[in-house]
């Protein structure tokens, strides 16, 4: 058992995450001094299992490195995917493909750089299928709630708010924020209840 899985230690992080949140929501970014060593936490852990590609994925994510990004990124996946198979342990590939998926969202968009960071670190802290579906779910269901919360009576289609000028063309939440670290919490949170259950 690592300490990762200590009852103590999944509450100080569900606690960091809930102060996260907070943060989150009163300035609409997530404070470095609660992500960054997360980060590092999570990539030691990597690190200590000898999940080197997750490390790598997770490198090339902070660094924003574009240079042969469809190989590199294939490269890497297929590497997390390899040793999964090899080890018969799902956390080779589920870091390396979080990683991956989140710095594409964020390209892209749908996450901003802070809750990506938090989602990240988690889901290498705890690289197992049920904590990154939690993570994803609970970012995904505060994302609904803070359209409703945000934009009471407008539909909750992107097409619908930018028409009614709430949101850019686009369709992203760029202008507004949305404070995705109450999600990664909730996420978080979840992923505790069940493991518990």
């Amino acid at each position: 058992m690592s300490i990762a899985d200590s009852g103590w230690f999944r509450g100080v992080l569900l606690a960091l995450l809930g102060l996260a949140a907070i943060w989150d929501f009163r300035t609409r970014r997530v404070p470095p001094a609660v992500s960054v060593p997360l980060l590092a936490l999570g990539a030691g852990r990597c690190l200590a299992e000898g999940n080197v590609p997750a490390v790598l994925a997770l490198s090339l994510a902070l660094w924003n490195v574009r240079r042969g990004e469809p190989w590199t990124h294939g490269a890497l996946a297929l590497a997390g995917l390899g040793l999964s198979a090899a080890t018969g342990r799902a956390s080779f590939a589920v870091p390396v493909l979080l990683v991956l998926a989140v710095y594409r969202m964020w390209r892209s968009g749908w996450i901003g750089g802070g809750d990506g960071k938090l989602m990240m670190a988690v889901g290498m802290i705890h690289p197992e299928p049920g904590a990154v579906l939690a993570l994803a779910g609970g970012w995904f269901l505060w994302g609904l709630v803070w359209l409703v919360i945000r934009y009471r009576r407008a539909a909750l289609t992107a097409a619908a708010l930018s028409a009614a000028g709430q949101l850019r063309p686009s369709g992203t939440l760029d202008e507004a924020g949305v404070p995705g670290a109450a999600g990664i919490a909730l996420g978080y949170a979840i992923f505790l209840i069940g493991s518990a259950l």
